[in-house]
């Protein structure tokens, strides 16, 4: 099983042999999310989270088992629609949808501790002028970082 392969010695020729399939059994032992989970439980849990772009809502859910709040803020209302069905956030109390997007953030300022736009930078026209925007009108939580992908 995974979780034996993932108790075994590395040195050894048994888990040697299973080295290519170690993100499946890592997956098969903590799951998918598990990434996102480990990285996330190391800030502070009683943060108020803002999940900028979230289309469907696939990280509010995750978001919500680890922050206090979340703020999902989309453009899109039938996006909103969807996202707050999922099993994983319908009926969170933690969860709340705004609709928004980065160019006229619906947050106030220093409302937030953690910015989080995965995905999303592709649909903004004016990448530059949304950031200079955001820092001159309010100071959104503690600190905003960007990492963009010439993949999406």
């Amino acid at each position: 099983t995974a979780y034996e392969i993932y108790q075994c010695d590395w040195s050894s020729d048994v888990c040697s042999s299973d080295l290519h399939r170690w993100d499946e059994m890592r997956i098969g032992c903590f799951g998918e999310s598990f990434p996102f989970e480990a990285m996330w439980g190391l800030l502070p849990g009683e943060w108020t989270v803002a999940d900028i772009g979230s289309g469907t809502g696939y990280l509010v859910g995750a978001l919500a088992n680890v922050f206090d709040r979340v703020i999902a803020v989309e453009p899109v209302e039938e996006m909103i629609d969807l996202a707050s069905q999922r099993a994983d956030v319908r009926g969170r109390l933690n969860v709340e949808f705004r609709q928004g997007d980065l160019s006229d953030l619906p947050i106030g300022r220093e409302e937030v501790d953690l910015v989080i736009a995965a995905l999303v930078l592709h649909h903004v026209k004016d990448i530059r002028t949304a950031f200079e925007q955001r820092s001159e009108e309010r100071r959104v939580g503690k600190e905003c970082r960007s990492r963009w992908s010439p993949y999406h």
